[in-house]
């Protein structure tokens, strides 16, 4: 229940008393308090936001949108003209100055240069040649394995056993043995003579009787129809060996002679059984065999099987006597022969080693020759390429070879010690017999002495007597390239010049060098100044002789296919006097003056310039001079600058001046980073004399300078020259409502309207500044750009330089014009005008939802003035169409004070608290189709608000703008349309009761 002031309460109420007193008049009853119930609805808010209002800000205007130009989007938009530049000083060019002279001595005679060649004489040695005999020598056998003879059974050597019954039990008395032989065969040879080894005999006793003592064995041989006992071969044994015992003794075959077949015959004695025996044919049958081995058998001859044998051979074959020494020394052309020549019955293998022969890779000789059994076998090497290394003082060739037999098997073969392999070695040149030669070698050669003369041709018109040299040189340059470094025996180079005199004396120029292996250069050098030139009427030449020597005995390293070269250069020479006749018409000079440019040049069209000729004429003889530029063309005909002046004998300078307007400089070529030069010639005409004696050192000078240069075009390689484009100053003037949102996509586009036909290179820097000057974080933008000729355009994506918010975008930089390898053209008054457009669509990435900056409304109070109130229902309603692509929120503000919305108040901090009466949250194309009722937002109001409506109310709507994502809650593009608006109407409605004041 609110309770207004009294007097409301007294103009409310008794009129209503008045009522309630007629009508209590008429009624029985106690009378009551008037009431009644009133409902208001006031508004409250009614705006409208229209995207139309756009179209009246500056640099706002409306363009098609999307891929197919389907909607209309407004965009902020602005053109600037930016500082133009236009070519005009950098068509100067610089002055161009020489000075020369021309005098007698510098056009009569021109020096020359005279090459010739040394080479060594060939370095030789005689065939190397040796004949080796190797001898077989003893030969060793396999070791014979123990092969056992057939077995001695005891009634063959006590034949009395045979006597006794079997079946008896007696002792076998002790007798001498019955001599007994049995074959025996050695399979691993037929005849062999022994210089050593053995044969072990081994007596397996298995009678039912002791042998012995004394057991006898001997070796027997067939010799006829009768056996011997062969000499030497017996073993005895004085110890009696048990049954079931055995026992050996060793046979010493050295110097014996034992055939393949032979008898082993035993005799001696035994000592009986000494106990009773039961006698029975096992007994009577009872025997000994006897074992044969033989072990470390060597022969000095046999018919036998034979393993592999070796003959070792280690030599030297020693070089014939020469002067030429050798430690290493390449073997030019050459051939190794190897002959063979195989007495034995057996095959053999030659492996050879040369440990003074090495190949091309330094790797010593080895070979290895298959040598059939009784044969020949030749072998042939090419050496060409090879080395020869020895010690100097062992002047021999060192070699060593190994032949091995084969191993005959099964096979028996007929060999001797004194069996023999004769090898012969043989190193030649390209033929048996020859020398061989060396292309490069190091060791002491045979002293060189080699001759060579010439003649040296020096240029000259005029025919020469003598003459004093004030200005010259002869230069004498000697490659070695025979000697190696790092070794002795260098030669010595001698050169005389007859026709060079020494000044004072009539000694002709004479000189020495030693000369050091390349890479050194050998330079031997006079100064011409202190000779005078005698020359022959009939022969205007020099002549020349060098002798080049070696020392004898030094150990060097020489290239003998390599050469000495030798360059004799006599430089132009001038002379103080001269004596002789001068025929030449006229005295020519014809140089180049080097362009310090870095512009190539085709074509230069000269707008303006000053070629000016000073010439001082000091021989002191009338003299006429022709001066050509062959650069400089007519503008007319084309044809070169050429210009003739007559000289008075006067050292008077005298001046003369030509418009260099008139003529174009003209190159056939331009190449990058080549210097170019102009050329010029100097003719000089003297009078015709038959015989003179001229004092050199006066001349003709002459002074060139053109100056003044500039052009009005210019052909060619065009060197980089740089235009400053200035700062221009870009203001940016966003619309409020979008002033503080970043923009999907900037673009800037420059047009660069050129007249110029040469590359440009652009550096553009992009800033954007606040509005007081200062750059902003991230506002940079620098473009790197080739300008096509004739003009460009250059599209620049600004998005995070416009979204920086700058307050102006500055623009500057500089375009370097030339600088490319292919020829253009440049001419003055050539230049570029660059205008720069801005276009920016309204299509906003918002991420900070911004807020829009609506009006302050205010309504009176709504309540009644008078009585007292009892509030039954208090709400607020709300209809919205929203044709945004984009939600917002808006909130309702409503103070009684207007301070609380003024701007300068909130700033200072010093505004009141507004109230929030409703809050709306809109959804995009809300309430678009008109064909449904629109939603109503309603919201209810507590008590604690309607004190707001006891006064006036100021009201201000609060916009925020919600931007678009996708699903994934990014933040996509939210356009602004230009059919688009938001509309918010907002009122209150009341339900309330009166109470009117009792009577």
């Amino acid at each position: 229940m609110i309770q207004k002031s009294l007097l409301r309460y007294m103009q409310l109420g008794l009129p209503i008393l008045a009522i309630f007193a007629l009508t209590a008049c008429d009624l029985l009853q106690e009378p009551k308090p008037p009431t009644w119930t009133n409902k208001i609805e006031f508004p409250l808010v009614n705006e409208s936001v229209s995207l139309k209002d756009l179209e009246n800000e500056d640099n706002i205007s409306s363009q098609l949108y999307g891929e197919n130009g389907e909607r209309t989007i407004f965009a902020y938009s602005d053109t600037t003209e930016m500082d133009s530049q236009a070519v005009g000083d950098q068509l100067a060019f610089g002055d161009i100055n020489e000075t020369f002279s021309q005098s007698v001595d510098d056009v009569t005679v021109t020096g020359s240069t005279r090459n010739h060649t040394s080479g060594f004489g060939t370095v030789d040695v005689a065939p190397i040649e040796k004949i080796i005999e190797s001898t077989l020598g003893p030969i060793e056998l396999s070791d014979i394995p123990a092969t056992s003879t057939d077995p001695f059974q005891l009634n063959e050597i006590v034949p009395t056993v045979n006597d006794i019954p079997n079946g008896n039990t007696e002792i076998i008395p002790g007798d001498n043995l019955t001599p007994v032989h049995k074959p025996f065969t050695f399979t691993d040879f037929t005849q062999a003579d022994f210089a050593e080894g053995s044969l072990e005999i081994t007596i397996n006793n298995d009678l039912a009787i002791p042998l012995g003592s004394p057991i006898n064995i001997a070796l027997r041989q067939v010799v006829g129809t009768d056996t011997t006992t062969i000499e030497g071969c017996e073993v005895s044994w004085d110890t009696a060996i048990g049954v079931g015992e055995s026992s050996m003794q060793t046979m010493d075959l050295a110097g014996k002679t034992l055939p393949g077949d032979i008898l082993v015959q035993v005799t001696g004695a035994t000592a009986g059984s000494g106990t009773p025996l039961f006698i029975d044919a096992g007994v009577k049958e009872s025997s000994f065999d006897i074992d044969i081995a033989g072990t470390n058998l060597v022969v000095t001859s046999a018919m036998a099987k034979v393993p592999s044998q070796d003959i070792d051979e280690i030599g030297s074959i020693d070089m014939a006597e020469s002067e030429n020494i050798i430690e290493s020394a390449r073997i030019k052309s050459g051939s190794l022969a190897i002959d063979i020549n195989n007495s034995m019955n057996v095959d053999a293998n030659l492996v050879i080693d040369i440990a003074s022969l090495l190949d091309p890779d330094e790797v010593a000789f080895s070979t290895s020759i298959a040598i059939p059994a009784n044969g020949n076998i030749s072998d042939l090497t090419d050496i060409a390429g090879y080395f020869l290394a020895m010690e100097l003082d062992q002047q021999e060739v060192q070699y060593s070879y190994q032949i091995l037999t084969e191993d005959t098997g099964d096979n028996k073969v007929n060999l001797t010690e004194d069996d023999q392999v004769s090898v012969s070695i043989s190193l030649y040149g390209d033929q048996s017999g020859e020398n061989l030669f060396f292309n490069r070698m190091t060791g002491i050669i045979e002293a060189q002495n080699i001759l060579d003369d010439g003649e040296i041709n020096i240029s000259s018109e005029s025919t020469l007597l003598f003459a004093d040299i004030s200005v010259g040189s002869l230069t004498i340059n000697v490659d070695n390239q025979v000697n190696r470094v790092g070794f002795d025996a260098l030669p010595t180079i001698f050169l005389t010049i007859p026709e060079l005199i020494e000044n004072g004396t009539s000694n002709p120029l004479t000189g020495s060098l030693v000369l050091q292996p390349n890479p050194a250069v050998n330079v031997l050098e006079f100064d011409l100044s202190d000779y005078a030139l005698d020359m022959d009427l009939d022969s205007q030449l020099l002549t020349y002789s060098t002798v080049v020597t070696t020392p004898a005995g030094e150990v060097g390293r020489f290239g003998l296919e390599d050469s000495i070269y030798v360059e004799i250069l006599v430089s132009d020479m001038e002379f103080s006097t001269v004596t002789g006749f001068f025929s030449q018409d006229a005295m020519v000079d014809s140089n180049e003056i080097i362009l310090n440019e870095a512009t190539k040049l085709t074509v230069a069209d000269f707008e303006r310039g000053d070629l000016a000729l000073t010439m001082t004429n000091r021989i002191g003889v009338v003299a006429d001079v022709t001066f050509q530029i062959d650069e400089f063309r007519s503008k007319v005909d084309g044809t070169m600058f050429r210009e003739s002046f007559p000289l008075e004998a006067t050292e008077d300078p005298q001046i003369s001046h030509f418009n260099m307007a008139e003529y174009d400089l003209i190159f056939d070529t331009a190449l990058p980073g080549v210097d170019q030069a102009i050329h010029y010639v100097s003719t000089v005409t003297l009078p015709d004399d038959v015989e003179m004696t001229l004092t050199f050192g006066d001349s003709i000078d002459i002074d060139v300078n053109i100056s003044n240069l500039a052009m009005a075009s210019v052909e060619g390689i065009i060197a980089p020259d740089t235009l400053v484009i200035g700062e221009t100053v870009q203001s940016i003037e966003l619309p409020e409502m979008v002033a503080d949102i970043d923009f999907e996509h900037v673009n800037i586009e420059i047009v660069f309207n050129s007249d110029f036909e040469i590359p440009i290179f652009l550096t553009l820097d992009l800033v954007g500044k606040d509005e007081f000057g200062n750059i902003l974080p991230g506002a940079i933008h620098i473009l790197d750009h080739n300008l096509a000729e004739d003009g460009d355009t250059i599209s620049i994506d600004a998005t995070a330089l416009l979204n920086s918010q700058p307050a102006t975008i500055v623009s500057s930089g500089q375009a370097i014009i030339g600088g490319s390898d292919s020829p253009s053209t440049i001419a003055k008054g050539q230049g570029m005008a660059p205008v720069m457009y801005i276009n920016v669509p309204l299509s906003l990435i918002i991420e900070e939802p911004p807020g829009l900056d609506m009006d302050v409304t205010s309504i009176d109070s709504p309540l009644p003035e008078d009585g007292t109130i009892t509030l039954e229902e208090f709400e607020l309603n709300a209809i919205v169409s929203n044709m945004f692509e984009f939600g917002a929120t808006v909130l309702v503000l409503a103070s009684n004070d207007s301070l609380a919305f003024d701007s300068l108040t909130i700033a200072a901090g010093n505004a009141p608290a507004a109230d929030t009466l409703m809050t709306l949250n809109l959804l995009p194309f809300q309430n678009l189709d008109p064909e449904i009722a629109p939603d109503t937002t309603k919201v209810l109001m507590t008590n604690d608000k309607l004190t707001l409506f006891e006064e006036k109310l100021f009201l201000k709507p609060e916009v925020t703008l919600l931007g678009r994502t996708d699903e994934s809650g990014n933040s996509v593009p939210s356009r602004f349309f230009t059919t688009d608006s938001l509309t918010i109407r907002t009122w209150g409605s009341m339900s309330y009761t009166i109470q009117g004041e009792q009577f």
